[in-house]
């Protein structure tokens, strides 16, 4: 794609943030603004389709939605396009879950106008969008001992995540059941079997472990 023109398109709930990035593209050589959806909902719903090159951004949180576990289908959707993870949250789960799952950047947000513009110059130029600090992280991922809480942190997987983001957020397991689709009983053995494998014996460790 070197020094091809392309498309951007934006999946998220915050108005000023659409703004911003259509404002970013709008002055932006060879970057042109697509789309903009306020829900993944939205988006599956649309008959967007991929007319030139185009990179979607996209947003992790939706209210308390975690969007992560709808990347395959929204690749599917977009076909040749490649999706940006385009988020407040720095958390490394999120970055990891995000990378293995199909996305090809990570982008933290509330950066100046320049740092975005610079981003995209280096799409332009084939390169890999993601965020200094992210990426960072991801060199940790691939350094830090098999043995550390960082390598531990690394086998959760996205429904995993996103139960423990539920806990993280006081819900109740009947709330939490209602939720995600399951029996009670499924939720206490996804917490046990969560606990288990993050080698911790209550909510508050599992926290310090992944959050820390």
């Amino acid at each position: 794609m070197l020094n091809k023109k392309f498309e951007i398109s934006i999946i998220d709930d915050n108005l000023d943030c659409i703004q911003f990035v259509k404002s970013v593209c709008g002055e932006t050589d060879g970057v042109s603004f697509g789309c903009a959806f306020s829900s993944v909902d939205s988006f599956f719903q649309s008959s967007y389709k991929v007319k030139t090159p185009t990179f979607l951004m996209l947003d992790i949180y939706f209210g308390d939605v975690l969007s992560i576990p709808y990347i395959p289908k929204i690749l599917d959707k977009i076909g040749q396009g490649e999706l940006i993870m385009y988020s407040v949250s720095e958390d490394y789960n999120h970055l990891i879950q995000a990378l293995k799952l199909g996305a090809k950047g990570y982008i933290v947000k509330n950066r100046s106008e320049s740092y975005l513009k610079s981003q995209l110059d280096v799409l332009k130029n084939g390169g890999a969008m993601i965020s200094p600090e992210m990426a960072k992280k991801l060199l940790n991922y691939f350094i830090t001992p098999e043995n550390s809480d960082f390598k531990r942190k690394k086998r959760l997987t996205v429904k995993e995540l996103e139960l423990l983001n539920l806990l993280s957020e006081g819900w109740t397991y009947l709330t939490i059941s209602n939720k995600i689709g399951i029996t009670l009983d499924g939720v206490r053995g996804r917490v046990k079997s969560l606990y288990r494998k993050l080698e911790v014996n209550n909510k508050v460790e599992a926290l310090n472990v992944v959050y820390k």
